[in-house]
C-alpha cells in the first residue's frame, strides 16, 4: 500500500496589528453604517444579509412584496457603500462577511 501525496495548506498566517486594526476599524463603521439606516431597510437588509433569507422570505415574513425587499435592498446597499467609500472599501468588501448573502435574487425561493 502506498500512501498518496495529499497537498494541505499552509494555515494563514494571522493578521499584522495594522491589518486586524483595520478590519477592526472597518466592522466598526460597517456596523454604524448598518445601524443609521431607516429602521424598515435596517431590518430588511439584516434578514437577507445577516440571517440569510431569501427576498421572498423576507417578504413574507414581513407582509410586503418581493419587490419592496428588492427596493429597500438596493437603497441599503447604496447607503452602505457611500458610508464605507472613504475606508478603502470596494464593492467586492460588500459581498463578504457581514455583506454576504446566501441568496439575493427574486426568483429564489
Amino acid at each position: 500500500w502506498a500512501a498518496s501525496a495529499v497537498s494541505v495548506p499552509a494555515p494563514a498566517a494571522p493578521p499584522s496589528p495594522l491589518e486586524a486594526a483595520a478590519a477592526s476599524e472597518l466592522a466598526a463603521v460597517a456596523t454604524a453604517a448598518v445601524s443609521h439606516l431607516p429602521a424598515r431597510r435596517r431590518q430588511i437588509f439584516l434578514l437577507v444579509r445577516l440571517h440569510g433569507l431569501s427576498y421572498r422570505e423576507a417578504a413574507a415574513l414581513l407582509g410586503v412584496a418581493p419587490q419592496t425587499v428588492a427596493n429597500q435592498m438596493g437603497a441599503a446597499l447604496t447607503s452602505l457603500r457611500e458610508a464605507l467609500a472613504g475606508h478603502a472599501v470596494g464593492d467586492s468588501s460588500l459581498r463578504t462577511g457581514l455583506w454576504s448573502p446566501r441568496r439575493t435574487s427574486l426568483a429564489s425561493s
